[in-house]
């Protein structure tokens, strides 16, 4: 899988990032560890909220997980993107 996705809403970027998570390892997202275990997900949504040009790489269990400026999430060098994003091309 290789795509790209936007972060529509601030919101929706640890959604997006757990969904990436569970599309990779092809898991249930219920099932993984909570992505508020692992990284601060109030701290993420405000530093994608401020727009600046940041990216921020933590790892989630043996994944490396990327969140660029844009909200484009990179789990282990592969880019997501969620079916909505997809559609509105």
């Amino acid at each position: 899988m290789e795509a790209t996705t936007a972060v529509r809403e601030t919101d929706a970027v640890c959604t997006d990032i757990v969904q990436a998570i569970a599309d990779h390892t092809e898991m249930d997202p219920l099932e993984m560890t909570p992505l508020a275990t692992v990284i601060d997900t109030d701290a993420l949504d405000s530093l994608v909220r401020t727009g600046a040009d940041v990216r921020v790489t933590f790892q989630y269990g043996d994944h490396a997980v990327r969140v660029g400026a844009n909200g484009a999430v990179t789990v282990d060098g592969e880019e997501y993107a969620s079916p909505s994003v997809d559609a509105s091309r």
